[in-house]
């Protein structure tokens, strides 16, 4: 319900359920993703961001939570803390198509081009679909051209 009303735009709403989850499960990685995506939507990302840590902490094998950590990192401009914490998450978890892909964005954003092209290939190479994967490394050889 809590993600339902999340995904309507009822924040509010939805912070209220995300916390009574977390009353009766305070470890629960889905819940605290949920509230920090509530958070993001209703006081922004610095006040999203210890809740996605601690969704990373419950659980350190979801490729998710990096992503969304990474990705609230990025937006309040500590690029550099998204790419550590994308590393690590790589040495944690190993393939993941979307750990891949953030960090090449992260790297992309930091003007690391060659690492950028890497890492979406490698994206690819977990997931032949990619479809952002594969854009990015079109956008990339056309800038070295």
């Amino acid at each position: 319900e809590a993600l339902e009303n999340l995904e309507h735009g009822r924040f509010n709403r939805s912070i209220q359920l995300f916390e009574d989850v977390l009353k009766i499960d305070p470890e629960s990685d889905v819940a605290l993703r949920g509230l920090a995506d509530a958070y993001v939507k209703t006081k922004g990302f610095d006040a999203a961001l210890p809740y996605y840590k601690k969704a990373v902490e419950a659980n350190p094998l979801n490729a998710k939570g990096y992503v969304k950590l990474a990705q609230a990192y990025e937006q309040v401009g500590l690029l550099y803390k998204a790419q550590n914490l994308l590393q690590s998450a790589v040495a944690e978890i190993g393939f993941s198509a979307e750990i891949h892909y953030q960090l090449g964005w992260v790297f992309h954003k930091q003007g690391k081009n060659d690492l950028a092209s890497t890492e979406f290939r490698i994206t690819l190479e977990i997931q032949l679909d990619h479809q952002e994967a594969k854009l990015m490394l079109e956008l990339l050889g056309k800038k070295q051209d």
